[in-house]
């Protein structure tokens, strides 16, 4: 039987599981937080730790939310490459907790990291998860990107920007869920398929507006975006950053020359960053400014499909 103690809300926008005989479900970000209440429809809706906008490589836990991950039957999240503080609050708080880490999962593709040197090469275990590896090292060089560690791992864990991964992840909550709630089984299944043909709609549909992207290097302030490159065949020439450090001023002026060799480049920003470091770049490059977190976005069912259809609108800016 589920805990039906009363629970405390994490947040106004995203209460807890509504019906007693409904598994009390936690995730850790917004992306993952939308999949999930898709399946769960109007069975309830899971909590979220992590507001859009907060760091998920580093976060401090407030006791409304530790609350929460306390009283959670299933908890979904990214996996320890994305946010290694949360290992200890699931031992501790959500241990009797069912946990998926999506990154692990069967059926996901997860990349190693692009431009960060030899170590992540020879993480690489097969061709499969080796994209374009070399390619992206040769690309690199010529727009004088930096190592981008993150100190996560070998592999990226943005794993959730890449439509075939959201859409395996519809089948694999819904199975989650009807494990540990199977006389709701048949909604879950049904709620997974309708957000299935949903977005593969909206894939079809981004896939469209993207095209005339495809012809465009991309020189990225962080490595971010490579799943979202590899749904929609987009390609990242280099980075800005090093890890979380901005770039000096003698790396940018290299930088600026290599991007001046582009056919056709464009400097991808984000919201948090000062558009100098852009005409630092390239004085008369084009560069727009990507929210690749939906800070501005209503949590809930659409929010995924609202930041994906964004991060488009936003790389539209390019041409």
């Amino acid at each position: 039987m589920f805990r039906q103690t009363a629970l405390t809300a994490l947040l106004s926008a995203t209460p807890l599981a509504a019906f007693a005989d409904v598994p009390v479900v936690v995730t850790d970000i917004g992306p993952v937080h939308s999949l999930v209440s898709m399946v769960m429809g109007d069975l309830g809706e899971p909590g979220l730790i992590l507001p859009p906008g907060a760091n998920p490589h580093s976060y401090s836990m407030r006791p409304s939310e530790a609350s929460v991950l306390e009283q959670a039957d299933l908890v979904f999240w990214v996996g320890d490459a994305l946010s290694p503080w949360l290992v200890a609050p699931l031992g501790t708080l959500a241990g009797g907790a069912e946990q998926v880490a999506l990154m692990e999962a069967a059926g996901t593709e997860v990349l190693p990291f692009r431009f960060g040197g030899e170590d992540h090469d020879e993480s690489a275990e097969d061709g499969e998860h080796d994209h374009d590896h070399d390619h992206d090292h040769e690309a690199h060089d010529e727009a004088g990107g930096a190592d981008e560690h993150h100190d996560h791992g070998a592999y990226d864990p943005h794993v959730w920007l890449l439509p075939a991964n959201a859409l395996s992840w519809l089948d694999l909550i819904a199975a989650q869920l009807s494990d540990l709630d199977p006389d709701n089984a048949e909604t879950y299944q049904t709620n997974a398929q309708a957000a299935r043909d949903r977005l593969s709609a909206l894939f079809a549909e981004l896939s469209d507006t993207l095209a005339p992207i495809r012809s465009v290097d991309l020189v990225l302030y962080h490595d971010a975006t490579q799943y979202f490159e590899k749904g929609f065949g987009l390609h990242a020439a280099g980075t800005m950053t090093v890890g979380d450090s901005a770039p000096s001023p003698r790396s940018l002026k290299e930088l600026a020359g290599r991007v001046a060799e582009l056919d056709q480049a464009c400097i991808v920003m984000e919201p948090h960053v000062s558009p100098g470091l852009a005409r630092a770049a390239g004085a008369d490059v084009p560069y727009v400014v990507v929210d690749l977190q939906g800070a501005e976005y209503p949590t809930g069912p659409d929010f995924y499909a609202e930041l994906m259809r964004g991060i488009a609108a936003d790389l539209e800016g390019c041409l």
